[in-house]
């Protein structure tokens, strides 16, 4: 998959477009293939080198996001594949990055 990747702290200039690894969903999460994704104040902080992903979490900029469930971990019920959803990764330290074909988040934050 793609991301949009922060090279180092600046500037817009330092987003790259980049292939990264697909995610896989771990206990707990389901594996949402991103539909679209917002940016907000956390996000210009976090490019800026002000705000530091939580640990665990993704470093990819792109905080809420929307699409369709893809797969799920072990232990998800109530969500099933193919399933339209949105999360929030301020209710998901660990999921959803702006222009990501395809995420990990968990299912409680759908």
């Amino acid at each position: 998959m793609h991301a949009v990747v922060i090279s180092e702290p600046g500037g817009p200039d330092v987003l790259q477009w980049t292939e990264v690894p697909d995610p896989e969903p771990g206990p707990g999460e389901v594996l949402v293939e991103v539909a679209a994704a917002g940016v907000n104040r956390a996000d210009l902080m976090q490019r800026q080198g002000h705000y530091p992903p939580p640990p665990g979490a993704s470093p990819y900029p792109g905080l809420e996001c929307s699409g369709t469930v893809a797969a799920l971990g072990d232990g998800v019920a109530g969500c099933g594949a193919r399933n339209d959803c949105r999360a929030a990764e301020h209710a998901n330290p660990g999921g959803d990055r702006l222009r990501r074909r395809r995420t990990a988040a968990d299912a409680h934050s759908l």
